[in-house]
């Protein structure tokens, strides 16, 4: 996926997470010293070569990751089609 597009996914995603799964994505944000979300997401990519699932459990709850893989599905058509 090109940059463009993963930021572009990101954002998406923002808008549709709950308030406290948000919060903590902005506390990771912090924790990872990231100035934009698209960096979170990255660094959690590299911590675990290309996947987010192991890399998130050092920063999410279960219930958290559902909330992120609904968001995503909410997205995916949407920024990938646009």
């Amino acid at each position: 996926m090109e940059a463009e597009a993963q930021v572009a996914l990101v954002g998406c995603i923002q808008e549709h997470l709950d308030e406290a799964t948000a919060t903590k994505l902005n506390t990771v944000k912090e924790r990872l010293e990231c100035d934009q979300l698209h960096c979170v997401f990255q660094k959690m990519c590299e911590r675990n070569q290309g996947t987010l699932e192991h890399s998130g459990n050092e920063f999410f709850t279960d219930a958290e990751k559902e909330a992120f893989r609904n968001a995503i599905s909410a997205c995916r058509e949407t920024v990938l089609h646009a």
